[in-house]
């Protein structure tokens, strides 16, 4: 699993940061890649009030992680 951040930088310059790519050998639950977003999040500092969107492939575990990545 990867997550990448985009932010405009105090240039107002478009920055993109791969912030963790994962192997993750369990399921990708809900749940499991929830905690991969909040773990990654934490370990760069970052609170959910950060985040401004998610995007997925559509797909039903994905869509349902950013939910609940939302709620933590």
């Amino acid at each position: 699993m990867s997550l990448t951040a985009h932010f405009i930088d105090d240039q107002w310059q478009l920055q993109t940061r791969c912030l963790k790519t994962e192997y993750h050998p369990a399921s990708h639950t809900a749940d499991n890649i929830a905690d991969f977003i909040a773990e990654s999040l934490k370990d760069y500092g970052l609170k959910k009030g950060n985040v401004v969107s998610i995007t997925t492939d559509s797909a039903a575990s994905m869509v349902a992680a950013a939910r609940k990545a939302g709620e933590l």
